[in-house]
């Protein structure tokens, strides 16, 4: 359940018989809900924990550390569909991040491609094997569709 305090609350583990990767770390230090313990010393011991547990200071210099920060902020800015392909792809620094961005905007296609098969699933198959209309055709409704093809209604 979503905390009116911040993101959904994610489950505890334990950092002693767990080994994470570094993503689900960070969401688990991201998803903290202050409701997980019993006071603010508490809140605060376990938001250091999951911080080292993501940022790993004994295994990481300063400037990794930097950079994992610097990457997660800059790919908090990117819009959500960007976000999650860039994250897909595992970026190792906020340079190579900004490399796959870069060639999103030289090849879109490659995002389109990426969303059809990846956030609409199964729902893009049923309408695509439905006769079509060309590729900017306007709907029954008079509006434009400029991302694909629009299934035609029987008339």
């Amino acid at each position: 359940m979503p905390s009116p305090l911040g993101p959904p609350c994610l489950p505890v583990m334990d950092p002693e018989t767990t080994l994470e990767e570094p993503e689900t770390a960070r969401l688990r230090f991201r998803g903290f809900c202050y409701q997980e313990v019993a006071g603010p010393r508490e809140a605060l011991a376990r938001l250091r924990e999951l911080c080292c547990q993501w940022l790993q200071p004994e295994a990481h210099s300063k400037e990794q550390m930097l950079e994992m920060l610097v990457l997660e902020q800059f790919l908090g800015t990117l819009p959500p569909e960007i976000q999650a392909w860039v994250r897909g792809q595992r970026p190792g620094s906020p340079e190579e991040a900004a490399a796959l961005v870069e060639g999103l905007q030289h090849d879109p296609g490659q995002l389109l491609g990426w969303i059809t098969a990846h956030v609409l699933k199964q729902e893009v198959l049923p309408a695509a094997q439905k006769t079509e209309e060309p590729l900017g055709a306007p709907t029954p409704q008079g509006q434009w569709s400029p991302l694909g093809k629009v299934p035609r209604t029987p008339e």
